[in-house]
This record gives C-alpha cells, structure tokens and sequence, in this order.
C-alpha cells in the first residue's frame, strides 16, 4: 500500500471513530472496543454455524458441489442489469 493511501486510509478511520464517539457521547477507546466485540461475534457465529453446517452433512460431499463452492469463495458478485 502505498504511503499517501495509507495516510488517508488512517485518517479516514480516526475521523470515523471520533465521529461515532461524538454521536454516542462516548469515548474513541469504547468505540473501538466495540467494534473489536462485534468482529469478534461475528467470527464466533461464523465458526458455530460452520460446525453445525459441517455435523450436519450425512457423508461426504459430493465432487461437482465441492468443486463449485471452491470455485464461489473467490469469486466477486455479478453486478445486476435489472433496476
């Protein structure tokens, strides 16, 4: 990355959690507690529903769904033509 977007990247993130902080009335250290315990949640629903989606499959997976989930992790959304 390169220093002038990485200066604009890390200002664009202290005004932000100065922003929120002002409009909760709270200080940027809870702001960023916060948003560490929502990464953190959302990893942990992530993980259990891997687990109960993973105990959950009676077998192995079959080879062509396999080949296409390996296939959908990297790709990026279609953007849709209809409005």
């Amino acid at each position: 990355m390169s220093s002038t977007l990485a200066a604009v990247t890390r200002t664009a993130g202290v005004l932000w959690v100065r922003e929120l902080a002002g409009l909760f009335r709270t200080t940027t250290k809870t702001i960023l507690w916060a948003a560490g315990g929502g990464l953190g949640a959302a990893l942990a629903l992530g993980l259990v529903l891997a687990m109960v989606a993973a105990q959950s499959a009676a077998g192995p997976i079959p080879r062509e769904l396999g080949e296409t989930m390996l296939r959908t992790v990297g790709s990026r959304p279609v953007p849709s033509s209809a409005r």
